[in-house]
């Protein structure tokens, strides 16, 4: 068996990146004096407004096949960004107004990330069980420099008569911090196999090394963290297509720095119990459902408008989730999901949150697509999609105290075979995809009344693709 090995890299500047438009509540969901924000209007101001991004990925992945048991393999990877932010930032309303009041902010941050995995996999039997066993070491280092102003002068404007050009001034330095996270990994995971059942076992210990200082105050936190997580699933294959299969696993993220209290960060563990059932009859149809219950402790959210992080006690996370691929015949494709989730928060610090729903979780959301692609006549090599979703209400803030409505979306695709055409052509094709068909305006999400955030509009995409 011949397995790739090779280097990779990828650069990109972007000096005018583009920027989430968010706004207030007053003004998108409800409407101020009869009128709501255009869906063009800028908030910012572009005296003042920059964003740029820069960033640099490289890496390696190397194997090597020892024999017809053992094989290394080594995934290494070194990713590095900078990006600099300056704008006027929705902050207050006007109350019975059709003005905004903004603040200026500027983060500038430096993110660095080096990560070396290395895997041993071996294939053994013992008796009738045949083993594919995966160990590994894992180790990653990360780096977050962010320095972050934030003024306390209020810049007004005008939704229905923006003027712009304003000289702002350079805000004060409200944050100056140096994140760094060492991390250490060892993991053990046999999958056996033994007639039609599959047995998923794996265990994984981490330790994690984190550092965080406060520039501003001179503070300094150290935090060390270990823990063991471990998971399991078995699946059983009857010969008609039916599968059946349940898991549990366990998670453990470690997080860096402070909350907007000053108060360290604790790690992010999480428990997943999942039942479901797989059915595919034949070779092209493909059925699943499953029923699912997430536990998450001390789950981080980052307030839009000054990047504070606050963590929930515990949070459970249940519901269903189905899917479908079809291929009906050889020219009509067909996919449809549907989920159903219930997040509500368990434990909190903070009373009035326990029962409640996190912002921007919808209970119900499905998507259906259908392709049709002629394979004969004068329309050979051409293919008709289209397709619709549909996003179900969600709260608008962590009290629940508004609602953003649902919201149905058309998208719509064209593509053709050059191939057919000229022989010479082949691998070659040409794709148009329209996004929000119907240039639909709505409200994408709220994470509090000061932060929500228009839908994208209709997006037209020609790409011309070639293999070989």
């Amino acid at each position: 068996m011949k397995i790739p090995n090779g280097l990779y890299a990828f650069y990109q500047k972007l000096p005018k990146a583009g920027d989430r438009n968010f706004l207030l509540r007053d003004g998108t969901l409800e409407s101020v004096n009869g009128s709501k924000v255009p869906y063009d209007f800028f908030i910012s101001d572009p005296n003042f407004h920059k964003l740029s991004l820069e960033q640099w990925i490289a890496g390696s992945q190397f194997s090597h096949q020892f024999n017809d048991t053992f094989i290394f393999r080594q995934n290494l990877r070194y990713n590095k960004s900078e990006s600099i932010l300056h704008n006027l930032v929705a902050w207050d309303p006007i109350p019975g107004k059709t003005e905004i009041a903004r603040r200026a902010r500027i983060f500038e941050d430096r993110w660095y990330e080096f990560g070396v995995d290395n895997q041993l996999e071996s294939r053994f039997s013992t008796g009738n069980l045949n083993h594919k066993l995966l160990s590994g070491l894992e180790y990653k280092q990360t780096r977050y420099d962010l320095q972050a102003y934030l003024s306390r002068n209020s810049y007004n404007i005008d939704w229905n008569n923006p003027v712009y050009g304003l000289r702002v001034d350079i805000p004060p330095l409200s944050n100056n911090e140096l994140k760094t996270l060492k991390q250490t990994g060892i993991y053990l995971q046999d999958q056996i196999e033994y007639d039609n059942l599959d047995l998923l076992f794996g265990v994984r210990y981490d330790h994690a090394k984190n550092r965080y200082l406060d520039r501003l105050s001179d503070s300094k936190l150290k935090m060390n963290d270990n823990k063991i997580t471990w998971r399991a699933g078995a699946i059983y294959n009857f010969a008609n297509g039916i599968a059946p299969y349940l898991s549990y696993s366990t998670s453990f993220q470690p997080e860096v720095g402070v909350d907007g209290n000053n108060n360290p960060l604790n790690p992010t563990t999480a428990e997943q119990y999942e039942i479901g059932l797989k059915y595919q009859p034949i070779e092209t149809l493909l059925f699943s459902t499953a029923l699912f219950r997430i536990n998450q402790k001390n789950l981080v959210t980052r307030d839009p408008q000054t990047y504070a992080k606050t963590q929930t006690g515990e949070t459970r996370t249940q519901g269903l989730e189905s899917s479908l691929a079809a291929n009906l015949n050889q020219n009509l494709s067909l996919i449809a999901s549907y989920a159903y989730t219930h997040r509500e928060v368990k434990k909190d610090k903070d009373s009035s949150l326990i029962g409640k729903t996190p912002w921007g979780i919808p209970r119900h959301q499905g998507s259906l697509w259908a392709k049709y692609t002629w394979t004969t006549g004068w329309l050979n090599g051409f293919s008709l999609g289209a397709g619709v979703r549909y996003m179900g209400t969600t709260q608008g803030d962590a009290r629940n105290t508004f609602t953003v409505p649902h919201y149905t979306l058309y998208d719509a695709s064209a593509g053709y075979d050059l191939s057919k055409t000229a022989p010479s052509l082949k691998g070659a094709s040409v794709q148009l995809n329209v996004q929000n068909l119907s240039d639909k305006k709505y409200v994408a999400s709220c994470a509090n009344a000061y932060s929500c955030f228009y839908g994208t509009e209709r997006t037209v995409i020609l790409t011309f693709n070639y293999e070989w």
